[in-house]
């Protein structure tokens, strides 16, 4: 596996994954559903990651899909799972030691 696929598939667990087993909890959504999701995230994480490496598609990126949610969407903010994981990712970039 290389290192793009790897990097998708760990931006798609953090993005959409973890989000998304409270969701199949909670509403009882299929694990063949579950399955097909998690496969459409990691292939639009892999897109992203293509992306992110040029300028002018990823402004392109920005624009186009924030229009849809500009104004129906709050703002990010700060909260305690996003300093936990922050701090977990300093602490392995800085140290190389995963915990």
């Amino acid at each position: 596996m290389n290192y793009d696929d790897l990097f998708a598939k760990a931006m798609a667990n953090f993005l959409h994954r973890e989000i998304i087993e409270d969701a199949h909890s909670k509403y009882n959504i299929s694990q063949e559903d579950m399955e097909q999701m998690n496969r459409k995230a990691v292939n639009r994480a892999k897109l992203l990651t293509e992306i992110m490496i040029d300028t002018k598609k990823l402004d392109a990126f920005t624009i186009l899909y924030s229009l849809a949610v500009i104004n129906e969407w709050d703002d990010p903010v700060e909260t305690d799972d996003v300093i936990g994981i922050r701090n977990t990712i300093d602490r392995t970039a800085n140290t190389g030691k995963i915990f």
